[in-house]
Order: structure tokens, then sequence, then C-alpha cells
């Protein structure tokens, strides 16, 4: 499996359902951040991970 560190899940698996691509409906929001899942032509799973926000402390 590849893994993509994306700053916008939602919007990167939209673009990619707009160009044809194949992705799982399912999408996951965790206390490690948020996860989407594409497959290639080939068959390799594809992950996209949404780091958790970061709430800076001055």
């Amino acid at each position: 499996m590849l893994n993509f560190r994306v700053n916008d899940r939602d919007a990167v698996l939209a673009k990619l359902r707009a160009e044809g691509i194949v992705a799982d409906p399912s999408v996951h929001a965790h206390e490690n951040g948020g996860f989407g899942w594409i497959m290639d032509p080939d068959g390799t799973h594809i992950e996209l991970w949404q780091p958790p926000s970061v709430t800076m402390r001055g």
C-alpha cells in the first residue's frame, strides 16, 4: 500500500473521482487524522491521510 499525506482529504477524493478514479466510498476520521482510499489500475491500494489539526500554543 502507498500512503500519501494530503491537506484536504475530501477535496483530493472529489478531484480524483471527477477524473474517473474509483475511490472507496468509506472514509474514516480518527484521532490520528482522516483516511480515504483509492486503488490504481494494477490493484495497488493508495491511502490518503490528512493529519489531525494541530493547535499552536504560544
